[in-house]
């Protein structure tokens, strides 16, 4: 365990991040299951902070006290609702000065329905999952093991909705794909400026 802790601070000081899993995995031929049990153990005996992804050691946390590490899921839609696989593999540093700290993750837009939101192919979504979500608030949604990204909205009956911010786009009614849950409240955008799409 104090080997697998060196490991992961001689990595974070030469690349500026802690190693994902599978990085850790392959470095030591490992399969990610097994190493995966390790920081579960380790967090659980105080050696180091291993929760929903995020990986930090004790050597990590003296050294970066105005960091908040926020993992990276997969891409969300904005678009129609599209199935995901969540992945917390990797994360990104943000400096709680500007950002502040939260149960934050983070992930990448795709699609055009939410552009009049500002909202663009690969611009980095920051999601507060702690936030309680109220009308006009931008959401990730859960629709029946489908997500994607819109505005909550509700009707004349109380009843929500999820609007797009683009009007070659329709508004999504959970009644149409299950049970309406939400993930998380957008908080931040980071801007895409090199013009990638994903």
């Amino acid at each position: 365990m104090e080997e697998l802790v060196t490991l992961i601070d001689d990595f974070y000081f030469a690349n500026g991040r802690a190693p994902s899993v599978s990085e850790i995995a392959e470095t030591l031929g490992k399969s990610k299951s097994v190493i995966q049990n390790y920081l579960v153990d380790m967090n659980g005996k105080g050696l180091l902070y291993y929760s929903n992804g995020m990986l930090r050691t004790r050597r990590m946390s003296n050294t970066s006290p105005g960091i908040c590490f926020v993992p990276i899921l997969s891409s969300i839609q904005c678009g129609e609702p599209q199935t995901e696989d969540i992945v917390y593999d990797e994360y990104i540093p943000l400096p709680t000065r500007i950002f502040g700290r939260g149960n934050y993750y983070a992930l990448f837009a795709r699609g055009l329905s939410m552009i009049n939101a500002g909202i663009e192919p690969g611009d980095l979504i920051i999601v507060d999952r702690d936030r309680e979500p109220r009308e006009g608030d931008i959401v990730v949604a859960l629709l029946n093991s489908e997500n994607t990204l819109k505005t909550l909205k509700f009707d004349g009956d109380g009843i929500p909705y999820l609007h797009p911010e683009n009007p070659d786009f329709e508004d999504i009614y959970p009644g149409e794909y299950g049970t309406l849950f939400i993930q998380g409240v957008m908080k931040y955008i980071i801007k895409n400026k090199e013009g990638f799409t994903i």
